[in-house]
């Protein structure tokens, strides 16, 4: 018997049984769609209250509360808000093109300007916060990640090209970004509860770059007393008073840190957020990038103007973007208010089966003898990256994007895809201290910096495991 000889009968048997169903009956099974919906909707949202015990700082473990605190931004970024999270996240790092004294260190490397070497830093750039922000707390991966990102920075900050206040400002964009566009855009907002856990997690992570966040945010709310700016920001720079100044090792709320460097923040920009030709240049290499599978410059000049909706004013005029028309805005608006609604009310959440896999360990065989780091990496496996923005930089080549729909769209482009005879996109996976650019790309500078992360864990600074 043929499948053709038994669908149809089954199908139309289906239909004749619906079809029997009451008007009464169809407006039940919608109400009870709906109790469906709304009783699952929320259930992730207690959840991660129950996985703090209503503040992670409550664990006599400073490392405890961190753990937990992962766990929670782990869930809101594989599970509850995947698409806005990680939009958050790149807008995050947009959003630093906006600083002058960021733009300009980035385009004089030209590691983020040149349309050459952007993808490989996106995808390097992605891989490390995965690493530093996602891996177990005090793990040996978050310590290689943690010793790579301060290996890569280490003499720009030692020279004063990098300023302490920008790379905080760049973790302040990191914990506050997706939090705005989750609280605007998403179905419903953060919890106080979910951004405790980001607060927490923020501030381990400044302690561990070895920012002293506490002068910065009690110089700022002088700074902002000190100009009279009260009428506009002095709501804001209250919460940086909360902070206690006095004792270095006391554990800072979660929430309080996360309300206060939202607050630093806002006054930073106000202070440095100005328009250079070099925060265009870096702006429209990026969105060219986000943009890499529209095509035609008509095309993408249509897309950047949606996205230019997603902007604020003050990020909108420091990057150099005229302002959207209406049409736009109420494009943007009704999509995404409709989206809001759906998933809110008609859609189950994201079981914990179907998340997202971002970074998985590769099968292939760690190969040392031309590795310029010798025995430091000889006991450390290649990850992989499960997905690509430009090029695939680190993806190991699988039937999906070598030949699924996304992949033959690539093609058409001209985009490459994964292939495991390219090595210039480095199939076989990265391991943590070959990421970035060449400068601490040694033995010696990645092991120092690992030494340094292990000594804040182990005198308190950090909270440690």
């Amino acid at each position: 018997m043929s499948i053709d000889t038994i669908y149809p009968p089954l199908l139309s048997r289906v239909w004749a049984l619906y079809s029997q169903f009451s008007v009464e009956a169809h407006i039940l099974i919608i109400v009870f769609y709906v109790v469906l919906v709304r009783l699952f909707r929320y259930r992730r949202a207690h959840s991660n209250t129950k996985t703090l015990r209503t503040s992670p700082e409550h664990d006599d473990d400073n490392g405890s509360s961190v753990r937990r605190a992962q766990i929670v931004y782990r869930s809101l970024i594989n599970s509850e808000f995947p698409f806005f999270f990680v939009k958050g996240i790149q807008l995050a790092l947009f959003r630093t093109y906006a600083i002058p004294t960021i733009s300009s260190l980035l385009n004089k490397t030209t590691l983020l300007s040149s349309k050459s070497s952007i993808a490989r830093r996106y995808s390097e750039t992605w891989a490390l916060f995965n690493e530093f922000a996602l891996a177990d707390w005090g793990s040996e991966r978050w310590i290689q990640a943690m010793g790579r990102t301060r290996a890569i920075h280490a003499a720009y900050r030692k020279s004063g090209k990098v300023l302490n206040e920008d790379m905080l400002y760049t973790l302040a964009a990191l914990a506050t970004q997706p939090v705005r566009l989750i609280n605007t855009w998403e179905w419903r907002e953060l919890t106080d509860a979910e951004l405790c856990a980001i607060g927490t997690l923020y501030q381990g992570l400044a302690e561990a770059f070895d920012l002293d966040w506490r002068k910065h945010f009690a110089d700022m709310a002088k700074e902002d007393k000190a100009n009279h700016e009260a009428s506009q920001l002095g709501e804001v720079s209250i919460s940086l008073t909360r902070t206690d100044s006095t004792d270095s090792t006391s554990r800072h709320s979660g929430l309080d840190f996360f309300h206060s460097i939202y607050a630093w923040q806002e006054l930073y920009e106000s202070r440095a957020m100005k328009h250079t030709s070099a925060n265009h240049h870096l702006a429209a290499t990026a969105i060219d990038l986000l943009l890499w599978g529209v095509p035609g410059d008509y095309l993408k000049r249509v897309a950047t103007r949606f996205l230019v909706v997603l902007m604020d004013d003050p990020l909108r005029i420091a990057v150099g973007y005229p302002a959207p028309t209406a049409i736009y805005r109420v494009c943007v608006k009704t999509l995404l208010v409709a989206r809001k609604f759906a998933l809110r009310h008609l859609f189950l959440p994201r079981f914990f089966a179907i998340q997202p896999t971002r970074v998985v360990e590769s099968d292939i065989s760690n190969q040392q003898a031309n590795s310029p780091h010798g025995a430091l990496l000889q006991h450390h496996s290649r990850t992989v990256l499960t997905s690509y923005v430009g090029a695939p930089y680190y993806v190991k080549p699988t039937l999906w994007n070598r030949w699924g729909p996304g992949a033959w769209w690539w093609w058409f482009l001209g985009h490459p895809i994964p292939a495991q005879d390219n090595q210039h996109f480095i199939a076989e996976g990265y391991l943590i201290p070959e990421i970035g650019p060449r400068l601490g790309k040694t033995a010696t500078i990645q092991a120092r910096e690992e030494q340094a992360v292990r000594a804040l864990l182990s005198c308190g600074n950090v909270n440690k495991d």
